[in-house]
């Protein structure tokens, strides 16, 4: 059965995402595609030895991150874990954290709520702050 993407179903979009073996993020729902205004939905592949963009961070939202597939390292609030598939990591606003993996790709599911400010920045890197 073939699903179409409407306003009510969001597919992956594999052909982007098996294109090559870089960074792959697809906002799934945010304030740009969907009337949700509560939060933002995303799918992520890191490959090897790939992390979080611009390292440690936090943001001015509550984030849930979902680990599908691999295994990585989070920091949170200074505390480092390794975790595995069917772990929920959860960053609530203004808790500093980043992630990386090692030898091995990982998916993710992360959800922000409430939904990012599309004219603020997404995050604010620790070191960065005025």
């Amino acid at each position: 059965m073939t699903t179409t993407e409407s306003k009510y179903i969001r597919q992956i979009d594999f052909a982007t995402f098996n294109a090559d073996r870089k960074r792959f993020n697809q906002r799934l729902v945010d304030r740009s595609n969907s009337d949700i205004m509560s939060c933002a939905i995303n799918y992520v592949r890191t490959p090897p030895n790939g992390g979080t963009p611009g390292g440690e961070h936090f943001h001015d939202y509550d984030q849930f991150m979902f680990l599908i597939s691999g295994k990585m390292m989070v920091k949170i609030d200074g505390d480092v874990y390794p975790v595995g598939p069917g772990t929920l990591m959860i960053f609530p606003a203004g808790v500093p954290h980043h992630f990386w993996n090692l030898d091995e790709e990982t998916i993710h599911i992360t959800v922000m709520a409430p939904a990012p400010d599309p004219e603020k920045p997404r995050a604010t890197q620790i070191g960065s702050q005025g």
